[in-house]
């Protein structure tokens, strides 16, 4: 439901409804009981629950006589239970077949196609029954239940408060209300009708349930997190709220929790796309790869219309460095989720990475046409303009990007670098004075500015900016090969090395390092370390 983080939203809504309403298209319905032995012990054993020894007597009855009306209403019940709905449906039908008077049956059949997604057909049944003046408030809330499923929350909300008269204590009355008010974002009083609700019966586990549902959208997840906890307690066959205990305990920074409900609910729940897709989220961020790889994959093989998890995976492949793969999964979530302008400046960043400016330059086209303020997506073009170079037209998107977001230090600083290859100095230092002044502590000004010292031939104040940079980030590669390039050129090749094998630890696949710190050791004598490193540049070269 994870942003995710989103990804963590997707589905939750319409998956929690149908939860809400669960039990009520449960509840027995009336109906005319034989006198007959085996019928009432078979409804004996369906109050019981016994639904698979119900139905061995049901059938053995229903061969001797198929059209015992008795014991094919009794077994619509046993097969509405036991979820078989089409078969629960074909024996409600051939009971108000021979008597279509029968109001009980007329109202269970609505029910069930409640729980088929029938809403109108629904609606039908159950108006018929409300017509004939028998206005219980379980069948007036059921009425209200069809109209909420077709989006008709005003009527919806009428027949639930008609309920709520006829029986004050009604539980489908405010768990109605409470489904239209989450559907509707307002979250708070989804937990004003859920406490009325618990006033009147506090250890009803579902309205805990849904209470903690209502608190995890309101963004109060500890108190989500206690009434979970609570529901549980009253009814651990309440499976689904491992589902929702987990992104609870996700969102409060407890992944191991989280990863342990979210097995619970896989066990409850093993087909649940959307499931292994937070575990896979959850595992990315935790730094487990394979087995967030593992769990994504899964989810896309369950639900491969889904673009969530192929754009997860996107990030992890690109996290893990394989970009070629970044690169497929991107594709396919662009295909199923059309031309979306941060999908597209994902895969440009990409393309700029494969050295592809002509593909990554067409993306940002197409984002900025739809959406011309993307401050991302202006970034990332000025930077390309000026690699290739465009310089003219980098400083226009920069410019830009600045107007749209004034307070973000990286088009300052990516301004500054376009200035100096322009040449323009003296307003790069002030770009890059800038982009500090919005973050004092943001390392690319740092590094920026150097670079304008350097140029300037003001060495003191290069390496200072540099060890600025590397007081606050000491693994940034560029800033510590940049500083012991100076240290070379002022023939400084201790502190030079000091850097270079910093950077060794940084990178130990840079052939650039190693071609420095050959360079290094030749000046002070060691052949054998430059032969050695020399060696090693030749081998990374290309890195």
């Amino acid at each position: 439901m994870t942003e995710a983080n989103k990804v963590w939203d997707l589905g939750a809504t319409t998956k929690t409804i149908i939860v809400l309403f669960g039990l009520l298209a449960l509840v027995a319905c009336g109906c005319s009981r034989s006198n007959n032995y085996s019928l009432s012990e078979a409804g004996k054993l369906l109050e019981e629950g016994r639904l698979d020894q119900a139905s061995k007597i049901l059938e053995q009855r229903l061969k001797l006589e198929p059209d015992n009306k008795d014991a094919l209403l009794l077994r619509a019940r046993v097969r509405d239970r036991s979820d078989d709905l089409d078969l629960a449906l074909d024996d409600y039908n051939q009971v108000l077949e021979r008597d279509p008077n029968l109001l009980d049956v007329l109202e269970a059949r609505g029910r069930l196609k409640i729980k088929m997604g029938d809403y109108k057909g629904a609606l039908e049944d159950l108006n018929k029954v409300l017509q004939e003046g028998n206005k219980s408030a379980y069948l007036v809330s059921s009425v209200g239940l069809a109209c909420f499923f077709t989006k008709d929350f005003d009527q919806a909300r009428k027949l639930f408060d008609e309920s709520q008269k006829i029986d004050e204590k009604h539980e489908g009355a405010y768990f109605g209300r409470a489904a239209i008010d989450i559907e509707e974002k307002n979250y708070q009083a989804a937990i004003q009708e859920l406490d009325s609700l618990l006033s009147f019966h506090p250890k009803n586990a579902q309205a805990l349930f849904r209470r903690g549902f209502a608190y995890l959208k309101a963004s109060d997840p500890k108190k989500a997190l206690a009434d979970f906890d609570m529901a549980l307690e009253l009814d651990p066959d309440l499976k689904e709220i491992y589902w929702y205990r987990a992104e609870t305990n996700r969102v409060l920074g407890l992944p191991q929790k989280a990863l342990a409900d979210y097995e619970k609910a896989e066990a409850a729940d093993p087909n649940d796309p959307i499931l292994y897709l937070n575990q896979g989220t959850v595992l990315m961020a935790m730094g487990r790869y394979p087995e967030a790889l593992e769990k994504l994959t899964h989810s896309i093989v369950l639900d491969p219309e889904n673009p969530l998890p192929f754009i997860n995976r996107a990030v992890l492949q690109f996290d893990t460095g394989n970009l070629l793969a970044s690169l497929s999964d991107l594709n396919k979530a662009i295909e199923l989720r059309g031309d979306d302008s941060q999908l597209l400046i994902r895969r440009a960043y990409i393309f700029k990475l494969m050295a592809r400016g002509d593909r990554a330059m067409s993306d940002l086209d197409t984002a900025l046409a739809s959406d011309p303020g993307n401050h991302q997506a202006l970034l990332l073009r000025g930077s390309l303009y000026f690699s290739e170079p465009q310089l003219e037209r980098a400083i226009k998107d920069l410019d830009e990007a600045i107007r749209q977001t004034p307070d973000d230090p990286s088009p300052y600083q990516i301004l500054a670098e376009a200035l100096l290859r322009k040449g323009d100095r003296k307003s790069a230092l002030e770009k890059a004075e800038l982009a500090l002044k919005k973050d004092s502590s943001y390392v690319p000004a740092y590094i920026t500015i150097g670079d304008i010292q350097r140029s300037d031939l003001n060495y003191d104040q290069a390496v200072e900016a540099y060890s600025r940079a590397l007081s606050i980030d000491a693994n940034n590669f560029e800033a510590r090969i940049k500083r012991a390039k100076l240290y070379v050129e002022l023939r400084d090749f201790p502190e030079a090395l000091d850097d270079l094998d910093c950077a060794v630890n940084v990178n130990p696949y840079s052939g650039e390092v190693y071609a420095l710190r050959s360079q290094c050791y030749d000046a002070l004598g060691d052949q054998e370390k430059a032969q050695q490193d020399s060696w090693r540049a030749r081998v990374f070269v290309n890195r």
